[in-house]
């Protein structure tokens, strides 16, 4: 059942492709949805999204650096902290919690996980102060790594690369090497071994960026 319900998207992704093969403008081989002329080489680098097209459908990358996945993961857990331990808690769930939309990401076919939670209106200062404070002594105590990772699977539209590779993105050339890479992953000529061997992401790294990242949390790029 799983290889019909998979053979079914590929075919519809390299239907799609084949339709549709003016409908998207490829630039030196890849996709491009983002403006870099704002960044510089020292910018660190959170996520981004990039595609190609391989033999005859798409590949669409979803990308993001360790530090991203390290960041989601303490301002996660710091959310249901604050949740948990507010004084009064009842009454201040139920209103924080209907502040909060989570957005969902999936997890296999049938399962899925909170990747961020969307605010519906500003919370109060009190939680935001309590969050912040959580996030940091989150950041600094966590035994969390984050190691490469790649998830691969159909659409309708195109191979979806889910991938988390320790690689800085701030202009087009670097989006250019991300696709090589993905490229080669899904070709099985490279592992992620092979191109990131032994890398950990872990709260010494987050502590070692701090006076490059600032308080920034998280990168907005500009539309094409």
């Amino acid at each position: 059942m799983r290889t019909f319900y998979v053979e079914q998207r590929k075919k519809s992704a390299k239907l799609f492709h084949k339709n549709n093969q003016k409908s998207a403008h490829y630039k030196n081989g890849i996709l491009i949805r983002h403006i870099y002329s704002d960044l510089n080489k020292n910018t660190l680098s959170w996520w981004d999204d990039v595609g190609f097209i391989l033999n005859d459908y798409r590949v669409s990358i979803a990308w993001t650096h360790p530090r991203q996945a390290f960041w989601d993961h303490v301002h996660n857990l710091a959310i249901d902290i604050v949740l948990e331990t507010d004084h009064e808690q009842e009454l201040n769930s139920i209103r924080l919690r209907e502040m909060q939309t989570p957005i969902y990401k999936k997890v296999g076919r049938s399962r899925k996980k909170i990747k961020l939670y969307k605010h519906n209106f500003l919370p109060d200062n009190g939680y935001i102060d309590a969050l912040k404070q959580t996030e940091r002594e989150i950041a600094a105590t966590t035994d969390y790594v984050v190691v490469p990772s790649l998830d691969i699977s159909w659409t309708n539209r195109s191979r979806f690369v889910s991938a988390c590779l320790p690689i800085e993105i701030c202009n087009e050339h670097d989006l250019m090497t991300l696709a090589s890479n993905i490229k080669s992953l899904i070709k099985y000529e490279v592992t992620l071994n092979d191109l990131f061997p032994n890398y950990r992401y872990t709260k010494q790294n987050w502590a070692d960026e701090k006076a490059e990242r600032g308080e920034k949390e998280f990168h907005v790029h500009t539309i094409r």
